[in-house]
């Protein structure tokens, strides 16, 4: 699949969900495995990973959140973040002067660097 988006003139980018399955458990071994089959960059919906239900969960969702961009920033793969426009209410653009994202707003910007 990865050559084909290559062959499309797109980058092959990892979807990060939120790191609370098996499959995203391990963001590091995510990564690799991505990485080993073409991946280029990884993608992560900021503001799905900032609320929860309960505060409880936007604890657990910003705390996996700090995981991800960590295992990204130290596998030096360039992290773009934004919102999913394919459901009514979704935001247009994503809040990041909130804390749990402004903290890795130098990561986030360095991987549009890469793209620019």
């Amino acid at each position: 699949m990865n050559e084909f988006i290559q062959g499309c003139g797109a980058v092959p980018t990892l979807a990060w969900l939120n790191g609370l399955s098996a499959g995203e458990s391990n963001p590091e071994a995510l990564i690799a495995l991505h990485r080993h089959y073409g991946t280029l960059a990884a993608t992560l919906i900021p503001d799905r990973n900032l609320k929860g239900a309960t505060p409880e969960k936007s604890v657990q969702l910003q705390q996996e959140l700090d995981r991800f961009v960590a295992a990204c920033v130290k596998a030096d793969m360039p992290l773009l973040a934004g919102t999913e426009m394919n459901a009514p209410g979704q935001k247009l653009v994503d809040d990041f002067d909130h804390p749990a994202l402004a903290k890795h707003l130098p990561a986030l910007l360095a991987g549009v660097d890469r793209f620019c």
